[in-house]
């Protein structure tokens, strides 16, 4: 059906008392609401797909995958912690980040830093590309 024959098929039915005007003025609102909601859902997706946010500190949970800029891969976050004390390597108080690498030792701790961890959408676009 076209829209001007939807339009038609309003009228004659409004006109003919088969459909309140109060009904479609209604059912109107309630159709632009809803296509408000998904084109804010989806306005909201593709911000989130287009320019990704990195994880911070608390976001990063044991078994979560990650884009690792610094790695320029994928690694899985085998748990993340606070340094209790002072050595050669870290420090007292340093947030730390294991991550699963494959390599010799399977694992890592490195220091966690801003604008290291992404979504892993990010390992298809690169991060130079956000």
């Amino acid at each position: 059906m076209s829209k001007e024959e939807y339009v038609e098929k309003i009228v004659r039915d409004i006109l003919n008392g088969e459909m309140k005007l109060e009904n479609f003025v209604e059912e109107h609102f309630e159709l632009v609401e809803k296509y408000e909601m998904l084109s804010n859902t989806y306005s909201m997706f593709c911000e989130d797909y287009l320019n990704p946010k990195s994880y911070k500190f608390e976001d990063l949970k044991a078994g979560m995958w990650v884009w690792c800029e610094k790695y320029d891969r994928c690694v899985q976050i085998v748990k993340t912690r606070i340094y209790e004390y002072d050595t050669g390597c870290f420090y007292k108080g340093q947030k730390l980040v294991r991550v699963y690498t494959n390599h010799d030792f399977g694992w890592d701790d490195i220091p966690f830093e801003e604008n290291r961890f992404y979504p892993i959408h990010i390992a298809k676009r690169g991060v130079s590309d956000v």
